[in-house]
């Protein structure tokens, strides 16, 4: 329906944002979040995608390119002042994902993700350090759209060295995020770790049984 894809945009751009949240830290001011919220809905207008409109949803999604020539487009325009300078400070600090940059390979228009596959297998080993938890964010936000647009289809959401998410606390408040937006939705987490300690160690363990109805745990020598 036009509100569940609405919806679904609206996810979209809200892990994109959380992302960077992530990834700049500190550096990510309000300013800019509000900015790249702005400049998300111009680039996907641009691409001919209309939150209310499914059928638009067919065509080609826009890539980070297109959101870095918009700030670049903004930031020469004096005339509006302290957003030409939050679109400056965004340009300036994702170099990396510009037709040079570091992460460069990641602007390409790819064939998408089919989440209407009954198994869905994202092996995030050759993703770079630096943008690793950034792009966690992605994948899981990405995800969880398959349940937004659809409450009746079950889905299972298997996470390996989830202790890399409960060390980080962005991270592990994006898994919790994801499973509270999933509870009525048939939605299932399944975190594999070396210790089940881990959910101790980092005071996640509270968090995450109050968010989950049924909690099975399987291992050797657990207390």
């Amino acid at each position: 329906t036009p509100y569940a894809y609405s919806k679904a945009y609206d996810l979209k751009k809200d892990v994109l944002i959380h992302g960077h949240r992530i990834w700049l830290a500190n550096e990510f001011s309000s300013n800019m979040e509000s900015y790249l919220d702005e400049s998300l809905d111009w680039v996907y207008e641009k691409a001919g995608v209309y939150r209310e409109v499914p059928e638009s949803f067919k065509n080609p999604m826009p890539v980070y390119n297109n959101l870095r020539y918009k700030w670049e487009l903004d930031m020469n325009d004096k005339s509006l002042g302290t957003k030409a300078k939050t679109a400056e400070a965004l340009f300036n600090k994702t170099y990396q994902f510009s037709e040079t940059g570091l992460f460069s390979r990641y602007n390409n228009q790819t064939k998408g993700l089919d989440l209407n596959k009954d198994l869905v297998i994202i092996d995030m080993a050759g993703v770079p350090e630096a943008i690793k938890p950034f792009m966690s964010v992605i994948v899981n936000g990405t995800l969880a759209t398959r349940f937004s647009t659809d409450v009746e289809r079950e889905t299972y959401l298997a996470v390996d060295e989830g202790a890399v998410y409960l060390r980080d606390k962005e991270l592990a408040g994006n898994l919790l995020r994801t499973l509270t937006q999933g509870a009525s939705n048939k939605f299932y987490l399944w975190l594999a770790t070396q210790q089940a300690s881990d959910f101790k160690k980092n005071n996640v363990s509270e968090e995450f049984q109050a968010n989950t109805f049924i909690s099975i745990v399987l291992g050797n020598n657990l207390k």
